[in-house]
Parts: C-alpha cells; sequence; structure tokens
C-alpha cells in the first residue's frame, strides 16, 4: 500500500467533509492485513466509542467469507 496515497486519502477527507453537505459522513477507516496499516477516525468520533453499523457486518462478513473460499480453491 501506499504511503502517499493513504495520507492523501486523509487529507482530502478531513479538508472537504464539512464543507459539502452530500458527502459520505466515513466515521472511520481501518485497513490491514495482518497488522494494522491505517487507522484513522473522522468527525469526532474514536476507536473506544460504539457504532450503529446496521446491516454493513453482515456485508463485510459475505465479502470477506467469500474471498476465503475463492483463496482456499487456487
Amino acid at each position: 500500500m501506499s504511503r502517499a496515497a493513504l495520507e492523501t486519502f486523509v487529507r482530502r477527507h478531513h479538508r472537504y467533509a464539512h464543507r459539502q453537505l452530500s458527502s459520505l459522513e466515513i466515521h472511520g477507516v481501518l485497513i490491514g492485513a495482518t497488522e494494522a496499516v491505517l487507522e484513522e477516525y473522522f468527525h469526532g468520533e474514536h476507536r473506544d466509542k460504539p457504532h450503529d453499523t446496521r446491516s454493513a457486518a453482515k456485508s463485510v462478513t459475505a465479502t470477506l467469507l467469500g474471498a476465503a473460499i475463492q483463496r482456499a480453491c487456487r
């Protein structure tokens, strides 16, 4: 992963997220494989604050399971 690309993403999100009413209110980003590569929070959120994820966990779980099955079948 490009450190410069990740830093640019975070800077741009901080800079533009508050200016546009239509922007997504991303609460946090966590990117990693075997260890965390990027962990950043926005809009006053932090890692210890519970988040209302609604049904997002189902989508993420299905995606990860599919990726694991695909990898195992190679």
